[in-house]
This record gives C-alpha cells, sequence and structure tokens, in this order.
C-alpha cells in the first residue's frame, strides 16, 4: 500500500477517536487560534458572574431619601420652647419728683447742671430709657451731657433747628438704672462759650419681666402731718431770717438786719433749714412745701430733699402763699425733709411742710 494513503487513514482514525470525548473539540486548530484571538465587540461572556466581596464604608452608603418629618417636628418644639422661655415684657415709666423745668447756664451764670430724682424704680429692669423735655438745645456736640447715677456720661442730643425751641427726647440709657432711687444729672457742655439750655417733663421708662409699676398699695392709714418754719432746725443760721415776716427765708443782704437780730449775713445766702417727723404711719403721702412765690425767688429754683430724694420747686410769683409739691412718696417712721439753700445764692422760703396721705 502506498505508504502516504496509510499515514493519511492513521490521522483520520485518531480524529474519529478523539471526537467520542464530548469535552474535546472536533477542530484543535481552530481552538487553537481562538484561544489566542480576542473576543470580538458584542459577544457572549459564559462565565458565572462573581460575587462582589468589596466593603464600602458606612460613611459613603447612601440608604434612601432623608426622611426629615421628625426634624421639622423638633424644630416646631424648638420655637414652642423658645416662646415659652422669652415672656412678655411690662414697661413702666416713672416720673422725676417735681420734674419741672430747670435751666443749664454757664453761658451768662454759674449753673453747671439740672439734677432730677427719680424714686421707686422696681429691681427686674433688663431696658431703660431717659424721656424728658430741653429747650434751646442746638448745639450738636457742644450742648451738653447726661449722667445717670454717676456713671459714663451720655452726649446731650441737639439739633440746630431747636434754637430756642422745645421738644422732646427719648434716649436708651442702658444698664445705668438701679433699683430705687435713681440721679439724673444734665451738665453743661465744656466749652469757652459756655452753655444754656432748660430740662422738664424728666422720666425713665423701664422693661423687665413682672416688674410691679404701682409699688404697693396705699394702706389707707396715714394720718396729716404738718410742721411750721419755727419747728425746723437752722445751719448757718446767720443767713436766715425769721422774725421779720411769718416764715422763713434766706438771704444775703443787710436791709432784714433791723428785724431779725440773728440775722447777720455773710453775703452767701447759705443754709438748711431741717423739719423732721417722726413716727409717720406707713402710707403713700404727697409732700408738700408752702412758701411766699415772689419775684425775687431763687432762679434755680429751692432744693427740697426728703429722706435724701431731692427735688426743685419753682418759688418764683406775685406774692401769693402756695403750697408746692415735692412729690409722691411711700413714707414710715421718721422722715427728714431738708430745705436746700446751700445749692445756690437765691432766696428761698418755706412757712409749712406737710405730709398729706393719698386717697
Amino acid at each position: 500500500m502506498n505508504p502516504q494513503l496509510l499515514g493519511l487513514c492513521g490521522l483520520l482514525l485518531v480524529a474519529a477517536c478523539a471526537t467520542d470525548d464530548p469535552t474535546k473539540s472536533a477542530n484543535p486548530i481552530a481552538d487553537a487560534m481562538d484561544a489566542t484571538s480576542p473576543e470580538p465587540d458584542g459577544a457572549l461572556d459564559d462565565t458565572p458572574p462573581q460575587e462582589d466581596t468589596t466593603i464600602i464604608p458606612d460613611a459613603v452608603i447612601d440608604d434612601t431619601e432623608e426622611d426629615t418629618s421628625e426634624q421639622e417636628v423638633d424644630a416646631f418644639d424648638a420655637e414652642d420652647e423658645i416662646s415659652e422661655q422669652e415672656p412678655e415684657l411690662t414697661t413702666c415709666a416713672f416720673a422725676a419728683q417735681n420734674p419741672g423745668e430747670q435751666e443749664v447756664n454757664t453761658w451768662m451764670g454759674t449753673t453747671e447742671r439740672a439734677s432730677f430724682q427719680v424714686a421707686g424704680v422696681p429691681a427686674g429692669a433688663v431696658a431703660a430709657r431717659l424721656t424728658y423735655t430741653a429747650y434751646d438745645a442746638d448745639h450738636p456736640g457742644a450742648e451738653g451731657w447726661i449722667e445717670i447715677n454717676g456713671t459714663e456720661r451720655i452726649a446731650l442730643p441737639a439739633r440746630q433747628e431747636l434754637d430756642n425751641q422745645s421738644d422732646q427726647f427719648t434716649v436708651d440709657v442702658g444698664d445705668r438704672v438701679v433699683e430705687g432711687l435713681n440721679t439724673v444729672d444734665f451738665v453743661a457742655f465744656e466749652a469757652p462759650e459756655g452753655a444754656y439750655f432748660r430740662i422738664s417733663e424728666v422720666a425713665l421708662e423701664i422693661d423687665g419681666d413682672e416688674i410691679d409699676c404701682d409699688g404697693p398699695e396705699p394702706t389707707g392709714q396715714g394720718v396729716e402731718r404738718t410742721l411750721n418754719y419755727r419747728q425746723a432746725q437752722y445751719t448757718q443760721r446767720r443767713n436766715w431770717v425769721l422774725d421779720c415776716r411769718d416764715y422763713a427765708y434766706s438771704a444775703r443782704f443787710d436791709e432784714h438786719r433791723e428785724c431779725d437780730s440773728d440775722y447777720d449775713p455773710d453775703g452767701t445766702g447759705h443754709g438748711t433749714a431741717t423739719f423732721v417727723f417722726p413716727d409717720v404711719i406707713p402710707d403713700r403721702y404727697h409732700v408738700e412745701v408752702e412758701g411766699r412765690h415772689t419775684e425775687n425767688r431763687n432762679p434755680n429754683q429751692m432744693l427740697v430733699t426728703v429722706n435724701g430724694i431731692g427735688a426743685r420747686i419753682d418759688q418764683r410769683g406775685e406774692g401769693q402763699y402756695e403750697y408746692a409739691l415735692h412729690g409722691t412718696h411711700d413714707l414710715s417712721g421718721t422722715v427728714t425733709v431738708i430745705i436746700d439753700s446751700t445749692a445756690s445764692v437765691g432766696s428761698d422760703s418755706v412757712r409749712h411742710v406737710r405730709l398729706r396721705p393719698v386717697r
């Protein structure tokens, strides 16, 4: 037999045997070529998928859309708590004792300040404002100062159009107000040409939580008490005239010597008259001073203190006797009223001091 034909038959026999194994390819050459050829685009991969075991940090996992309903409820609850923590404030106004007009004049005079006292301010103030009326406050930045209880001064508001005009002012005074008695001073600006203005209707407005604007109610048990000028105690008696009229008055000239032998003026007109009321029944009282109101009375007004609370009384008039109100006070025990004529050289007068219960 032809050797070439015999070799071919052998190859065919081997191929036939190989196809009996289902795992063997019928075309090993093609399989070899496929193993080294790239998989065409879009070819299917029968390899089963492997489970992804990569661990993703919790911080980057976004499970679902955030539920804000609970947060909104919390926000409403917080607003309710804030509203409960911020109670409504009460506003009270307290007028100065006898808030009549006072003049500051270093332009053609020597009065450097007008002083007012506001009593009865309760504790608990969280904000405070000063209200007043000013006349001729017409030099912005160079008129004067406001000083409350000796604290840091506030520049006195002024406007050029207020030349010889009056206007009302409200000034925020922060935490300068204290419980009880407050002193409010209006002080002249320090300038070579001096300063001139007038102040009146002084009051303090305060805001606070659960503050009492009216104070304790009057007891209704008070009894009216009156002392006359002969019952007072005088300092610098030499400057007081007691025997020439039916009232006392401070003076500084010689013409009164003939009718009062104890009068020996030193030219200042200074001195005090002190009236002491013992055992005053607790109640609310109007404190009033009677004097003779004339044209030559103290142009700076008479300074009167009641248990240390000062106010000025204008005694300028046409010769009439008149009771003037110092202020309304809750009083008890010993009450001391002082006519203080050491504050200026003007003439002050007094005939009676009266405590009159509020009814």
